[in-house]
């Protein structure tokens, strides 16, 4: 009778064990996957935080090139740097001869007429 009260106490704790067993290493298996989680997080966090900082220097970047290329400043930057400034005196110098632009005529309505009236040509 002993002898079949230690059978079934072995029969008993062998499941127990191994559902123990399994239970301990799915918890394992759980933790390890909240850790991946959290370090995958972690990560994407810092990625985000990147992108971020690249979009606000790309607006600070856009909005220097914007002011560098305004006329305004490009105004500003020859008259200072340069010493350039609005002239004072026009001339206007007139080539005759050979060396003269021949130019084909045009009609006078139209916007050939008026540039070519612009540089300075007129229409014969």
């Amino acid at each position: 009778m002993e002898e079949r009260i230690k059978k079934k106490k072995r029969t008993f704790t062998k499941p127990v064990f191994l559902f123990c067993s399994v239970m301990l290493v799915t918890f394992l298996l759980l933790g390890f996957l909240r850790f991946q989680i959290f370090r995958l997080g972690t990560t994407l966090s810092s990625i985000n935080r990147s992108i971020e900082r690249y979009s606000d220097e790309e607006t600070e970047l856009r909005q220097n090139v914007s002011s560098l290329t305004s006329l305004p400043s490009i105004y500003n930057y020859c008259k200072e740097k340069l010493g350039m400034g609005i002239a004072q005196t026009v001339e206007k110098i007139q080539i005759q001869g050979s060396y003269a632009l021949d130019i084909p005529s045009a009609p006078e309505k139209g916007w050939r007429s008026r540039v070519l009236s612009m540089l300075g040509f007129s229409l014969r």
